[in-house]
């Protein structure tokens, strides 16, 4: 099975490449900094998989399908269905489903979420081509594989580094995306509020202008370092995607953000890696707030989780400037930057007391 987690078609010279796999040690790392406060720990070695005889109906050994044994701490085994993926990528997909049935079964007690990380193709039904993460949010467990973010895969993915985040807020290749993808959509609203665009030349205080600032010259990967950081990050963001389900968030439909649904890999990279300030304050509510709720000191309450913003902002700051030498890092910790400069300010303006004198 090992021959499993190495991509069957490839397609262009980054494809001959030997990308290092991400390592559970430097996602969790991520995952540490960016949920702020909750304990992070790496099970090595809990989990076997055990190849199984394949079944003896010719039919069924012609589409290459058949179970293998899962098995998590020395537990029970529970049978994976696996076949061969549709897209000829994958020799062997595991079925995320059935994974999920045994992590479920070995959640350790004192654990508030799980992440299963492996570098087998996955899929979900017959339906499914692949699937990357998924996520039992009301059970807090979720899965995640390496596979389809192999840059040994990008041009199979039709994967645009020069346009992955945060070069995809670009209006040329916004516009050319919606031509493309929906133009009768596009034809209907053909006027466009430049209002709602930031122009990098007079905003360069803005967040999302300092990340695109901090990205030029450096989103496209041009050594093994790179491509095996590019790797590490596409995972790290889809890590934090689905553990935020775990969190209690859905799929984000209000802003630019870490929560959003993706259609496809190309689609992927083009993601911001942080929350919108809905899902944010979710999230800081779970971890920081909710701990205060009981006092029903609502401006306590509110004071703790801006904090846990503050906090959480900064240590996910000093991880990116730790790995600049990736592009999607060096543009999250520009953003971060320019985030932390944005909520210094706001507090400078609340803290300032207005008196107003009659001069009669």
């Amino acid at each position: 099975m090992s021959d499993w987690v190495k991509p069957q078609t490839v397609v262009g010279t980054n494809s001959e490449l030997e990308h290092e796999k991400p390592s559970a040690d430097d996602i969790a790392e991520y995952i540490r900094a960016f949920y702020h406060g909750l304990d992070v720990k790496v099970l090595h070695d809990q989990c076997v998989l055990t190849r199984c005889r394949l079944s003896s109906s010719k039919s069924r050994q012609a589409d290459n399908r058949g179970h293998v044994d899962l098995v998590i701490n020395n537990g029970t085994p529970t049978r994976i269905n696996f076949r061969a993926s549709g897209d000829g990528v994958a020799k062997g997909q595991l079925n995320l489903s059935h994974m999920l049935d045994g992590l479920l079964a070995n959640v350790p007690k004192d654990a508030f979420a799980v992440v299963l990380l492996t570098h087998f193709d996955l899929y979900e039904d017959e339906e499914d081509d692949f699937c990357a993460g998924r996520a039992f949010g009301g059970s807090r467990i979720c899965i995640v594989s390496t596979f389809r973010y192999n840059p040994a895969l990008d041009e199979h993915n039709n994967v645009d580094h020069a346009h992955s985040w945060p070069a995809s807020h670009c209006q040329v290749y916004v516009n050319g995306l919606w031509e493309k993808d929906e133009p009768e959509l596009k034809g209907r609203h053909k006027e466009f509020d430049p209002a709602v665009m930031i122009h990098c030349n007079n905003t360069s205080d803005a967040p999302l202008a300092a990340a695109v600032a901090a990205s030029r010259g450096i989103l496209w990967p041009t050594t093994p370092a790179d491509w095996n950081g590019f790797w590490l990050t596409r995972v790290c963001r889809t890590a934090a995607h689905e553990l935020g389900h775990c969190v209690g968030m859905g799929h984000c439909v209000y802003y630019a953000c870490m929560m959003q649904s993706t259609a496809n890999i190309a689609d992927d990279v083009r993601q911001p890696p942080y929350l919108c300030p809905v899902c944010e304050a979710k999230v800081a509510y779970t971890i920081r707030g909710e701990a205060v709720k009981s006092s029903r000191n609502m401006e306590l309450r509110r004071n703790v989780e801006a904090q846990w913003v503050v906090e959480a902002h900064r240590r996910m700051r000093d991880y990116c400037e730790e790995r600049s030498h990736i592009g999607m890092l060096k543009a999250y910790g520009a953003w971060l930057t320019a985030r932390l400069k944005q909520i210094e300010s706001e507090r400078d303006k609340d803290d300032v007391e207005v008196i107003v004198i009659d001069s009669d």
